[in-house]
């Protein structure tokens, strides 16, 4: 029996619908659904006992590049990923199951590119980074609770 540990990812723009991948050299098949073999990397946020940092998202140059930074540029609206860390059993060369062992989603916030490699940030709460100025409850403001 031997297992690895391949990250699947679920990208979902609202103008172009979802895209599978996983980081693996064949294609796999988890829930239902296929995820496509695609070199990719993905560096988890840092969690403290205060926030959950940002977190990346690189994909090679050499996969499909072109075709995301298309996207990226005609769209006004952030995706969502979700980040399934799974383990992945195999015996004879057959995959016998994959289990997830961690499961996140985050919104895909900036993206940057050059000619080797493409970048997103991933936020885990977008909320977080929202801050309201502070306001009096008075009379004035609020009568109905004076």
């Amino acid at each position: 029996m031997h297992a690895s540990f391949p990250y699947l990812i679920e990208i979902t723009y609202d103008d172009y619908g979802t895209f599978r991948y996983a980081n693996s050299d064949d294609d796999l098949d988890f829930e239902g659904n296929t995820y496509t073999a695609c070199t990719f990397s993905v560096a988890p946020p840092d969690k403290t006992e205060s926030k959950i940092g940002d977190g990346k998202l690189t994909f090679s140059a050499i996969y499909n590049n072109r075709e995301w930074i298309k996207k990226i540029r005609q769209t006004q609206k952030r995706g969502k990923i979700r980040v399934v860390g799974a383990i992945l059993y195999a015996e004879n060369y057959s995959v016998d199951g994959i289990e997830a062992i961690y499961d996140t989603e985050y919104s895909l916030a900036d993206v940057s590119w050059n000619e080797s490699e493409l970048t997103f940030t991933m936020k885990f709460d977008d909320g977080m980074d929202i801050v309201m100025p502070c306001d009096t409850i008075d009379e004035i403001t609020c009568p109905g609770v004076v």
